[in-house]
């Protein structure tokens, strides 16, 4: 059996996208940017998708610019933003790597948010609404806290917020007005790895195409384009309720490891917590080591960010988020849900853990 829990990382593939991307292997396999009839197939179908990611985000469809991930879809929100405002970067030290590489290459003079324990304290509040740019996640990618508080003091300067673990759950309609871009992820929402969305203010579109550029790649992943649309077609009508089942998956997750170790400390703003993320640290067990017990008993966790997690051996944002308790990072593991984890998992995930645990008080 397999406990998996990492769904923040990436999220198992949606039946839904498997469904639309054989059918489109069948009969929309051509290459869309050609004239003839079997591109001209392609090419709606591609289409369709862009139509359907974006009715799930509440936008046009020239608004939507498939990447070819998150990360690729990030660099370009930062890039056009940058271009047209050249006032203060505003950002927390808690962001995504890729942000993080992004904003040091820049060479930019950036003001950093505190985000005692993910969330904006007020003067993050008042630092964010006096920004030229707000560079932001809506949702923390490891400690699944919230940041909406600080997106809307942002009333005056452009903003580029990462949405890829908001995006599953919440609505993101607020977001679309004409000085923010934002950041989907394919693989959080069920689509398979290699697909991002960056949703484009449309005077941005237009004043692009008017230059004769385009901002979406001639090869796009069209194939993981239409799995994504599909996923966001299924999914729009039923985020709330998926949200509200990941929110009872991760609670009782929450007591079943309690249950076991009830040292552990939940890490993350209570009153700012999504749900589906549960970032805990637990006392005198290192994060790293834990990860790697788990997965040979089949369950998968993660400490950190998927693209930092062979290299660090404690998580950053944790570190960033707790700078005056130097226990947490090193120990904290980040356990992820979809409404599809189920019972079994849990209690699969909960006794794997109790046996870990059993092994190490031995040699304690």
């Amino acid at each position: 059996m397999l406990g998996y829990f990492d769904s923040a990382a990436i999220a198992p593939p949606a039946p839904e996208a498997l469904a639309a991307m054989q059918r489109a292997l069948g009969t929309e396999w051509g290459h869309p940017g050609a004239l003839h009839s079997v591109g001209g197939r392609a090419l709606r179908a591609l289409d369709v998708a862009r139509q359907q990611v974006a009715e799930y985000l509440g936008v046009t469809a020239p608004e939507v610019v498939f990447t070819a991930g998150g990360r690729e879809a990030l660099a370009l929100g930062l890039e056009l933003a940058a271009a047209r405002a050249e006032r203060t970067l505003v950002s927390s030290t808690q962001e995504h790597p890729s942000v993080q590489a992004w904003l040091t290459k820049s060479g930019r003079a950036t003001a950093w948010l505190t985000m005692p324990a993910g969330a904006p304290s007020a003067e993050d509040v008042a630092r964010a609404g006096g920004a030229g740019i707000l560079v932001l996640s809506a949702c923390n990618h490891e400690l699944g806290t919230t940041t909406w508080a600080a997106l809307r003091a942002a009333t005056t300067g452009l903003r580029v917020v990462d949405a890829v673990q908001a995006a599953p759950w919440v609505s993101l309609e607020e977001l679309n007005d004409d000085r923010t871009f934002y950041v989907i992820s394919g693989p959080k929402l069920g689509a398979p790895l290699g697909i991002g969305v960056l949703r484009v203010p449309p005077h941005v579109y237009y004043a692009e195409r008017e230059r004769g550029l385009t901002l979406e790649s001639a090869s796009v992943p069209w194939l993981l384009a239409i799995g994504l649309g599909a996923v966001c077609d299924a999914r729009l009508e039923a985020r709330d309720e998926a949200l509200s089942a990941a929110r009872a998956k991760a609670a009782v997750l929450l007591e079943k490891l309690r249950a076991v170790e009830p040292r552990l400390v939940r890490n993350g703003d209570e009153s700012t917590l999504l749900g589906p993320i549960v970032n805990l640290s637990f006392p005198g067990r290192p994060a790293r080591s834990l990860v790697s017990a788990l997965s040979l008993e089949n369950v998968c966790i993660a400490h950190t960010a998927a693209c930092r997690s062979r290299d660090e051996d404690m998580s950053p944002v944790v570190r960033a988020a707790y700078p005056t308790d130097p226990t947490r990072a090193p120990t904290a593991t980040r356990w992820s849900v979809t409404e599809r984890t189920t019972d079994a998992d849990l209690d699969y995930a909960a006794a794997a853990f109790a046996r870990i645990v059993a092994v190490q008080r031995v040699f304690e």
